[in-house]
């Protein structure tokens, strides 16, 4: 069966593209056992593909030190930087749960040139492809949007984000109108970084956005699901790959939402795995 492929793009920088793609892809391949695929296009910063190259690393010579006779617990005690407490966190959690280097999703590095020449249509051993795309709206870009069932649009409550983010939902308007993207494409803003007291204007934005697609017949609107701003201590953690991180830090809200924003995914997505685009 074809894989779901997902997009969670806009052009602006810090809205936190990359770092959606790495929670959503860790809580659906350690949490629901999804088979997931995360392919890195964002040239040239390829973020996540750095971190995964960061993590493995640390990672396997944390694992000959267990094999010496160090513990887990022993590692943090002995970590000099976050990077080092969080990583050996993760082997306690692993080890724990038993849960090994073959069982990490795997990420790819492409450009947006050879990416286009991907025959998603066809059978894959993935249930879900996440596109890391870069902060551009080229032709590439919409190529790779166009082959997506779900294409995500993350807003912050700054109001340079806000504009920024209203203006690409306009641009995906007009790609819509022409024809470059499919009406069937189900386009979904999310809020992230969110604070709890931007109610009203989040409101405002949200019915502002949907009346720009009310004329159509693609449905866009906000995710019920909005990533809080992230706890005190959870910012070093919720960028690795290398497990889910709502498992790695037990409650807090901004844990709470990551789940409520992955079942939420699901429930979009699950249809489209029998429905496939041309």
């Amino acid at each position: 069966m074809p894989a779901t492929l997902i997009a969670v793009h806009t052009m602006k920088g810090g809205s936190g593209k990359s770092t959606i793609t790495t929670i959503l892809a860790s809580y659906l391949r350690y949490v629901k056992q999804k088979r997931v695929l995360v392919v890195d296009a964002d040239d040239p910063q390829y973020s996540i593909s750095g971190i995964r190259e960061n993590e493995l690393s640390l990672y396997e010579r944390l694992i000959k030190l267990t094999e010496s006779g160090h513990t887990p617990k022993a590692l943090g005690a002995m970590a000099n930087t976050p990077f080092e407490k969080a990583m050996t966190e993760r082997l306690r959690f692993n080890v724990e749960h038993q849960i090994s280097p073959a069982d990490f999703y795997p990420v790819l590095r492409a450009s947006a040139t050879t990416l286009r020449q991907v025959d998603f249509s066809a059978d894959v051993d993935f249930d879900y492809v996440f596109l890391d795309l870069g902060g551009v709206y080229d032709t590439h870009i919409v190529d790779m949007l166009a082959k997506c069932h779900l294409v995500l649009v993350p807003f912050t409550t700054q109001n340079i984000d806000i504009r920024h983010s209203t203006d690409y939902c306009l641009m995906l308007l007009d790609s819509i109108n022409e024809g470059s993207l499919r009406q069937t494409t189900q386009i979904r803003c999310l809020w992230n970084k969110y604070k709890f007291f931007y109610d009203k204007k989040a409101q405002l934005i949200e019915e502002t956005i949907g009346s720009y697609f009310a004329e159509i017949d693609t449905p866009v609107a906000f995710l019920k699901a909005r990533l809080q701003d992230a706890d005190s201590g959870f910012d070093q953690n919720k960028m690795l790959t290398t497990l889910s991180n709502p498992v790695a830090v037990e409650g807090g809200k901004y844990a709470n939402t990551v789940v409520e924003l992955a079942n939420e995914i699901l429930v979009l997505c699950e249809p489209a795995m029998t429905t496939q685009p041309a």
